[in-house]
């Protein structure tokens, strides 16, 4: 029993030791995709970011976007961290062909906004030789 003591005390240390500041990780902030008539949206949710603070990518069918959100540097302890902050990524698939030349983004209020607009299909008339 004392060895299994022992054992549980060493790793209680190191749990209480381990410095999450230092842990590398990345979060994923909420995002939410839908579809009007016209164009896809997708909207993500994270505060306290600048515009230039976002990476947007689109590649095939996925948009993603990153980037990084800076923590506050308090003097202190906490009681309760539910805020992330660091390395972010999120992507969402988008169901149909869109015109790359044309997507726009904005960020206003906490939200980041991305309007993809639908390619329109194109009648094709066929001739007789």
């Amino acid at each position: 029993m004392d060895r299994i003591e022992k054992k549980q005390k060493f790793v209680i240390k190191q749990i209480k030791d381990f410095d999450t500041q230092q842990c590398y990780h990345i979060w994923h902030p909420a995002i939410d995709m839908f579809e009007t008539k016209d164009d896809y949206i997708v909207k993500l949710e994270i505060g306290g970011m600048e515009s230039k603070g976002f990476t947007i990518n689109f590649y095939k069918d996925v948009l993603s976007i990153n980037g990084y959100r800076a923590g506050e540097d308090k003097e202190g302890s906490y009681h309760r961290m539910e805020i992330p902050f660091g390395d972010f990524y999120n992507s969402v698939k988008i169901p149909g062909e869109i015109v790359m030349n044309s997507i726009e983004a904005f960020y206003d209020n906490g939200f980041l906004t991305i309007i993809l607009p639908k390619s329109k299909s194109v009648h094709v008339e066929i001739s007789e030789e």
